[in-house]
C-alpha cells in the first residue's frame, strides 16, 4: 500500500497552528553554515547548510518547533577505476531536504541573557544526487541522476542563544540527524550552524 506524506504534513501542521501558546512567545529563526574542504591540490567540496522555521512557547522554557532544513555539496570531480574501467566524475551535487517538527527546551531560565538549549524532534527527507561521469577514452560527458530517497529522520541538537538586544538573539547549534533506520547501521550526519533568532 503506498502512502502519502502531503496530507499528513497538511495535517500536523493545521494541528500544530491548533496548539495553545503563550502570548508574546512565537519565535522566527534563520541559521546557516558554509564550509569548502580541499581533498587534494585538485579536488575540492563545496558545503552549504540553511535552516529556517518558527516556534511556540507552550511553557516556560518549552518551545514547540517546526523546520525546513536544506544541506547541499557539490565536489568538483573524482577519479575513478574498477574492472578496467576508468573516469571522472564531476559536479557531484547531493542535495537534502528535511521537513521536521520538534520540542527545545531550555536549560537555563528562559528570561537568561545566555540560554543554552537542547532540541529533540523528528522529521521527514528527501534526498538526491547527480553528477557527470566521463570515461578516460571519451571526449564527452554523460550526466546522471539518482532515484530521490525518502524518509524518516531523527534530530537531536544542543545550541545556545545569546540575547544581544530586547526580541533578538544570536543562536550557535550544532544538530544531528539520522536517517535509513532500517538497516542495521543508520546515516548519522553532524552539522554546527551560527544564526538569529527573532521574539514577535
Amino acid at each position: 500500500m503506498k502512502i502519502s506524506f502531503r496530507p499528513l504534513a497538511r495535517y500536523a501542521f493545521l494541528a500544530f497552528l491548533a496548539l495553545p501558546v503563550s502570548a508574546g512567545a512565537v519565535e522566527v529563526f534563520a541559521k546557516g553554515s558554509a564550509s569548502r574542504t580541499m581533498v587534494s591540490q585538485d579536488q575540492w567540496t563545496i558545503s552549504i547548510k540553511a535552516t529556517g522555521g518558527f516556534a511556540f512557547y507552550l511553557a516556560d522554557g518549552i518551545r514547540l518547533e517546526a523546520r525546513y532544513t536544506n544541506i547541499s555539496s557539490l565536489q568538483n570531480k573524482l577519479e575513478v577505476a574498477d574492472a578496467g574501467v576508468s573516469g571522472t566524475v564531476s559536479d557531484i551535487l547531493t542535495e537534502t531536504a528535511i521537513y521536521s517538527g520538534g520540542v527545545n527546551i531550555d536549560l537555563f531560565s528562559r528570561r537568561a541573557r545566555f540560554r543554552p538549549y537542547l532540541y529533540l524532534g523528528a522529521g521527514y527527507a528527501i534526498a538526491k544526487r547527480s553528477y557527470d561521469f566521463q570515461l578516460s577514452t571519451s571526449p564527452s560527458k554523460t550526466y546522471f541522476e539518482e532515484p530521490e530517497q525518502r524518509g524518516l529522520s531523527g534530530n537531536v541538537g544542543l545550541g545556545v542563544d545569546w540575547e544581544v538586544a530586547k526580541s533578538f538573539a544570536v543562536e550557535l547549534e550544532v544538530l544531528s540527524y539520522i536517517t535509513n533506520f532500517e538497516d542495521d547501521k543508520p546515516l548519522i550526519n553532524l552539522y554546527g550552524s551560527l544564526g538569529v533568532r527573532l521574539l514577535l
